[in-house]
C-alpha cells in the first residue's frame, strides 16, 4: 500500500468537513401544522375543552390581592399564596362560573412592582 501524503489527507479532511457543513445547513426543518392541530379544538365549546392558561407575573412582576393585600405571586417565603394549599390555589386562580365568558371573570389581583429576588 502506498502511504497517503499529508496534503492528500488534509484535502480529504477538508472535503469531509465541508460536506458535513453543507449537509447540516441544507436540512429543512418541518414545523408542525399548529392550525391543523388546534383549530378544531379551539372552535368547540364543550365543558371538557382545555382552557388557555395565562400567568401574569411569570416574567418578573409581583402580584398582590387588592382586598387582602396579600402577595399572590412574587414572594417565595413568608405569607404568600401557596398553590399547594386550598386557599392559596383559590387566590392565584381566576374565579370561574359555568356559562360566563372570560371577559366577565374578574378578581382583585393587580401588579405590585417587579420581583426583588428569584427563588
Amino acid at each position: 500500500m502506498r502511504p497517503v501524503s499529508a496534503t492528500r489527507r488534509s484535502l480529504l479532511l477538508t472535503a469531509v468537513c465541508l460536506h458535513t457543513i453543507v449537509a447540516a445547513c441544507a436540512r429543512t426543518v418541518r414545523l408542525p401544522d399548529l392550525g391543523g392541530l388546534y383549530n378544531a379544538a379551539a372552535q368547540r365549546h364543550e365543558p371538557w375543552r382545555n382552557p388557555v392558561i395565562v400567568i401574569p407575573g411569570i416574567l418578573g412582576s409581583r402580584l398582590r390581592d387588592g382586598e387582602t393585600h396579600r402577595l399572590v405571586w412574587g414572594a417565595f417565603s413568608g405569607d404568600y399564596a401557596d398553590p399547594r394549599r386550598a386557599d392559596g390555589a383559590r387566590q392565584i386562580s381566576l374565579p370561574m362560573r359555568p356559562g360566563a365568558p372570560l371577559s366577565e371573570l374578574r378578581d382583585t389581583v393587580h401588579p405590585d412592582g417587579a420581583l426583588d429576588r428569584l427563588r
